[in-house]
C-alpha cells in the first residue's frame, strides 16, 4: 500500500477549499492507496520534464507525482480544473 504525502501547497489548498469539498477530495484520497495507478492519468508534459500525474475528482484536479520504489504519492496541488491546468498545462 502507498503512503501519501502532502506538498506544503497542496496542505495549504485543501484548507482553503469549502470543508464539504476538502473533506471529500482527501477521503477520496486515502481511499487510492492501495492502487493508485488505477485511478490516475499521466500528464503530457515537455520532453525531460518530471512525470507527473492528474486524478479527476469533480471540477477538481489533484496533480501528483508517484514513488513507485518508495510507495509514496506526492499530492503536489489541488484545484479547480482551470486553475489546475493554466499552472500546470493541459486542456482546460
Amino acid at each position: 500500500m502507498y503512503t501519501l504525502h502532502y506538498s506544503n501547497h497542496a496542505k495549504r489548498a485543501l484548507k482553503n477549499l469549502d470543508h464539504q469539498v476538502g473533506k471529500r477530495i482527501y477521503q477520496i484520497l486515502e481511499s487510492i492507496k492501495e492502487n493508485p495507478r488505477a485511478h490516475i492519468e499521466e500528464m503530457k508534459r515537455p520532453k525531460g520534464a518530471e512525470i507527473l500525474y492528474k486524478y479527476r475528482i469533480g471540477e477538481y484536479r489533484v496533480i501528483m507525482s508517484l514513488y513507485d520504489n518508495e510507495l509514496v504519492v506526492l499530492v503536489i496541488d489541488i484545484g479547480p480544473r482551470r486553475i489546475i491546468y493554466k499552472k500546470y498545462g493541459g486542456k482546460g
